[in-house]
């Protein structure tokens, strides 16, 4: 898709908005990318791009 492991954000839902929550690799392969990312409080969440 043309996409960079950077381009990769989470965002989490706080009840009224979309947040995105700051992400970073931490560790990347030929076959997966495995992010991590620090967040408040539990919710429903989205992985997204900034493309």
């Amino acid at each position: 898709m043309g996409l960079s492991p950077a381009d990769v954000r989470l965002q989490r839902y706080n009840g009224a908005a979309w947040e995105v929550l700051p992400t970073n690799v931490e560790s990347n392969t030929t076959d997966y990318v495995v992010f991590e990312s620090q967040t408040s409080g539990f919710s429903r969440f989205a992985i997204t791009t900034e493309r």
